[in-house]
């Protein structure tokens, strides 16, 4: 079986940008670049569906949003810069596509706002901004319920949740109110969507929310922690994926330098399954292969990125590195 993987991070060392690596895992594990684009920064990436257009973060300019097209007259495939928003001040920490609505949402922490960009087939334009009380606001990600009915914003330094409904006006429904400090920073969706579950940066813990898709209500369950309790020293929680098949939830942890895997329970609640701790240092984002059997894991500080098997029975992850990629910088990992 061979798959794409795009790898995207920090280019402060010798990252130069966006990169394309071919994983192949007929006989083992091989690992080939297929291309790379140039880009200052591109911290955070995202496609349509039909991956034909491609998004990235980008501190050129100012910082701002970039857009791509796929080049199908290339026998690479390759993606081709097609326009750019920059100039803001700030790069954006976050961004999501809206393929029904042809809408990118753009985060941003250091400016504490979402901004919202209309996607044309040959241009991208600033449509809404939402600016949220500064100098406290750290917008950290904005991503649709899995009814594509309401937009979850997760505002790290409001320590609040909000939920809009999508429409010409984006209505707020809802706040949902964290525990003062948790520092929200990502959310992910149950499979059918009525479980949300919201990792807090500075307080690494995740909270486990019910969620009503009819009215776009949000309330808290339970909440469990990341890290053991014996651990003392300095740590942020950074990414939280659920696994392919909706079974296991994953967690990266920064300073406890590890990977956190729970079982999703019946009635949307989780069970720890195991921790284990990674080669690299500030492991900020992870994901899957197609098949959910290889953890693809991007260090900020170390100069490789990991490749762990998955056991899709148990959740848990072999502890050992299948292979060791030579990319620095990455934080941001796209199957």
């Amino acid at each position: 079986m061979s798959e794409k993987i795009y790898l995207s991070g920090y280019t402060k060392r010798s990252n130069t940008g966006i990169h394309c690596v071919k994983l192949d895992c007929h006989e083992g594990i091989s690992v080939d670049e297929i291309w790379s684009v140039a880009e200052e920064n591109p911290t955070y990436i995202c496609f349509s569906i039909d991956r034909k257009k491609m998004f990235s973060i980008s501190s050129r300019d100012g910082g701002g949003v970039v857009y791509y097209k796929l080049d199908t007259d290339s026998d690479l495939e390759k993606y081709i810069e097609i326009d750019s928003v920059t100039g803001f001040g700030k790069a954006p920490c976050h961004i999501y596509f809206d393929d029904e609505r042809s809408l990118l949402y753009s985060s941003n922490y250091h400016l504490g706002r979402l901004d919202i960009f209309k996607v044309e087939n040959e241009s991208i334009h600033l449509f809404k901004t939402f600016q949220y009380e500064m100098p406290i606001s750290r917008c950290h990600m904005a991503i649709l319920d899995p009814s594509n009915k309401f937009l979850i914003v997760v505002n790290l330094g409001m320590d609040e949740v909000y939920i809009y409904r999508v429409d010409e006006d984006f209505r707020l429904v809802g706040v949902n109110k964290c525990l003062n400090g948790m520092g929200p920073r990502h959310i992910v969706f149950s499979k059918d969507g009525s479980f949300a579950y919201l990792l807090g940066e500075l307080d690494f813990h995740i909270d486990i929310l019910s969620f009503d898709s009819a009215n776009g209500e949000m309330l808290l369950i339970d909440r469990i922690k990341t890290v053991p309790d014996s651990f003392k020293g300095a740590n942020s929680s950074s990414a939280i994926r659920l696994s392919n098949d909706g079974r296991f939830i994953y967690v990266s942890n920064r300073g406890y330098n590890s990977i956190s895997v729970y079982a999703v329970l019946d009635d949307g609640g989780l069970e720890f399954v195991q921790s284990l701790m990674t080669r690299g240092r500030i492991p900020r984002d992870f994901n899957f292969n197609a098949d959910g059997t290889l953890l693809i894991v991007g260090f900020q500080d170390d100069d490789y990125v990991d490749i762990y098997r998955v056991d899709r029975n148990s959740g848990k992850l072999v502890d050992n590195i299948e292979k060791s990629l030579d990319y620095s910088e990455i934080v941001c990992v796209v199957s």
